[in-house]
């Protein structure tokens, strides 16, 4: 038997593959043995179902702390082994077993529930805490970067447990000081692990640095030096308040400036007041005076010849 084709059907708004075992109807065939796919292909799909059942329930129980990706990674590379064998089966009759399954309605169950195991790792970004073969497959072996990360997280919470059973009351420096070495290992693993995936830090490492950090400042009370980023808070503050400073002096030279400006025209009022008003004073004393003159001249008597000179003419 040659490839099967696929052809479409209509149905109201539904466009839907016709799978090709339905070309081929056998003599005897019930409705049932059509449309009901074979012992191979069920057997198949309860393997996808079983695997993504185990992959779910792993991926449930640890969910906190988060170890999606550490200890469920079997379980998704046998979802993942099971999906790719049943995309490749056929059955006895040589029809490919994923026509009884995909792409016949809108309820797509295989594909979905498929979908959804894909979606959880990818959002965990696990991918980046195994190492991969050359051509792609993912293995369950992890990076040396997060094996090592694993170390210094089993050594710090190994000092916590040794620390709280012997010391189960006043928690405060002893703690710091005694597991700061292990903490501070661990730090920069994870420091160095973050430069290396950027954002693509997979979900196991960053929880585990998470929850470790609030034991260190919440239950250990111990606050880590943060000397760079206090000095950078302090050159932040500095720059910050160079432009207030600046519209400060701004302000204030600008107001001086304004009263100089105000002052200088107020005494330039004054001084135009002033001689506007000795102007009209002087004027109005020389107006007086020549009033006082000519009424002074107006008032003396007028002088007549005396007898006396006459007598002499004569």
């Amino acid at each position: 038997m040659g490839d099967p084709v696929h052809s479409k059907v209509e149905d109201n708004d539904d466009v839907r593959t016709k799978p090709s075992f339905l070309g081929d109807i056998a003599i005897g065939e019930t409705i049932d043995d059509i449309i009901t796919p074979s012992d191979v292909c069920k057997e198949i799909v309860a393997l996808i179902g079983s695997a993504i059942s185990n992959f779910t329930l792993c991926s449930v129980t640890n969910a906190r702390p988060i170890h999606l990706c550490e200890w469920c990674v079997e379980n998704y590379i046998r979802v993942v082994e099971v999906h790719r064998d049943f995309l490749a089966k056929t059955d006895e009759a040589g029809n490919p077993c994923k026509e009884y399954f995909l792409n016949l309605d809108r309820v797509e169950i295989v594909s979905d529930a498929y979908k959804y195991v894909e979606d959880l790792w990818a959002k965990g970004k696990c991918d980046s805490c195994f190492r991969k073969l050359d051509n792609g497959t993912l293995t369950n072996n992890a990076t040396e970067e997060v094996r090592q990360f694993v170390t210094d997280y089993e050594r710090t919470k190994g000092c916590f447990d040794d620390w709280l059973n012997a010391n189960i009351t006043g928690l405060n420096q002893t703690a710091c000081d005694a597991c700061k070495p292990y903490y501070d290992q661990m730090n920069n693993k994870y420091m160095e692990i973050g430069e290396l995936y950027g954002e693509n830090v997979c979900v196991d490492v960053l929880d585990t640095m998470n929850i470790t950090r609030e034991l260190w400042s919440e239950l250990f009370q111990c606050v880590p030096e943060r000397k760079a980023e206090f000095w950078l808070h302090i050159g932040f503050g500095i720059v910050a308040t160079i432009p207030l400073i600046f519209y400060f002096l701004a302000y204030a030279l600008s107001t001086k400036q304004e009263a100089r400006v105000l002052q200088q025209h107020r005494l330039a009022e004054v001084f135009a007041n002033t001689s506007a008003s000795g102007m009209s004073d002087l004027s109005g004393y020389h107006s007086s005076r020549l009033q006082e003159s000519t009424t002074r001249s107006r008032s003396m008597p007028t002088t007549e010849p005396s007898d006396n000179c006459d007598n002499i003419a004569t």
